[in-house]
């Protein structure tokens, strides 16, 4: 029996250092690699959208950006963002991937609202970059801010994302904002 047991033994060590010698060759660890790198976590608050706290559209629309008051939460954060297409000027619109939490948050946000022209405001590392609006797809005016149109009631049917229409001419440069592109790429999020 103790024969038997030796073997046991022996075999049992071999394949522990075998298992050993498989499992430190994955690693990377030899001479000259390179660690592999851990994701950062995004910062919070380098990119996010807050509804406005008010239904007096002029307040929203001709009041400095400061002093527009906002919802406690924004209803878009960077975390919620899997990528920010960078599109160019010519198409004048941005299209954002959305996890699916973030994309159920943001929508149910959206469809509990009051009016069908809600407000946004952009806000990058705590700084308000542009105001917008909630746009229903069936109205006949055309928005002059930057707008993501949707069908109410209850939201919108889109499965996956949202996209930010520029507006009129004039208002398209406020979604290519240097510091939003630079937000964006610093949080890992932005596709060109």
């Amino acid at each position: 029996m103790r024969g038997r047991a030796m073997r046991v033994t022996k075999l049992t060590l071999l394949a522990l250092l075998c298992a050993a010698l498989v499992a430190g060759a994955g690693c990377g660890g030899g001479e000259g690699a390179e660690p592999t790198p851990t994701p950062s976590p995004i910062p919070s608050g380098i990119f996010e959208i807050y509804l406005v706290n008010t239904s007096n559209m002029s307040q929203v629309n001709f009041s400095d950006l400061d002093s527009i008051p906002l919802q406690d939460e924004p209803i878009l954060s960077a975390t919620d963002i899997i990528a920010y297409y960078w599109d160019d000027r010519q198409s004048g619109r941005h299209d954002i991937e959305l996890t699916d939490e973030g994309c159920r948050y943001f929508w149910g946000e959206v469809a509990k609202t009051d009016t069908v022209y809600c407000s946004f405001i952009v806000i990058v590392n705590g700084e308000r970059i542009y105001r917008g609006a909630f746009w229903p797809m069936y109205s006949s005016l055309y928005p002059v801010n930057p707008s993501i149109w949707y069908l109410p009631p209850g939201g919108c049917n889109y499965s996956s994302g949202i996209t930010i229409y520029g507006g009129t001419s004039d208002r398209t440069d406020l979604l290519y904002d240097s510091r939003i592109y630079s937000a964006l790429k610093q949080a890992g999020i932005l596709i060109e």
